[in-house]
């Protein structure tokens, strides 16, 4: 995460921690400690209500048990869409490219929403549609598995492995970045949402 970017521009940023590690390392990089954890669903909702912009980036990926996961993460965005349901905050979700099928042997394209995908992870985006239809300003960043010819991983950061991520801008500023490294392979995702297009990506 770029955190010197988020309070360079003015936010206060709160992250989500489980653990007294993750929160020194919270702490040392300037960031408010909000302790809890994608199960802990009391602890989403009370984190989302104090922050003017929800950025939900933590997953478990322990693929041994995706299922689950992916159902927690369905309901970790039911419970911080909840809070946001009368408020113009935004809410930024992620999900898997497969859910822009446009069928077999054909490219996914950001404007398609395959509702009926077997992949366990359209739960994320369904839920996230269900608060979209609620009012709140939802955008679903897609995140491919990223290859660097060694590792094939659908690890956007090892944080996110421990189901651990930052999820709250908060106070003020017009605009909220994420970013996720996978630090195993190089690469960078960054995405942003300003508030004065709609809560869309840019």
């Amino acid at each position: 995460m770029h955190i010197p970017e988020l309070m360079g521009a003015g936010y206060t940023v709160l992250g989500l921690t489980r653990s007294e590690e993750g929160a020194k390392k919270l702490q040392a990089s300037g960031v408010e400690v909000h302790h809890g954890n994608i199960e802990d669903l009391d602890s989403l909702r009370k984190g989302a209500e104090n922050a003017d912009g929800v950025i939900h980036c933590a997953m478990n990926h322990d693929f041994s048990q995706f299922v689950k996961n992916c159902e927690d993460d369905k309901n970790a965005i039911i419970a911080m869409g909840e809070v946001l349901v009368g408020s113009k905050r935004p809410f930024l979700v992620t999900s898997g490219t497969g859910v822009g099928s446009n069928g077999p042997g054909k490219l996914a394209t950001e404007d398609q929403f395959d509702t009926e995908h077997p992949n366990p992870r359209i739960g994320s985006e369904l839920a996230g549609a269900a608060a979209s239809e609620k009012g709140v300003s939802v955008s679903v960043i897609r995140l491919p598995q990223v290859h660097d010819g060694e590792t094939r991983t659908g690890d956007v950061h090892d944080r996110d492995r421990a189901g651990e991520g930052f999820y709250g801008v908060s106070r003020r500023g017009q605009e909220l970045l994420a970013s996720g490294a996978c630090e195993r392979c190089g690469a960078t995702i960054s995405f942003g949402v300003r508030e004065e297009c709609g809560g869309q990506p840019v």
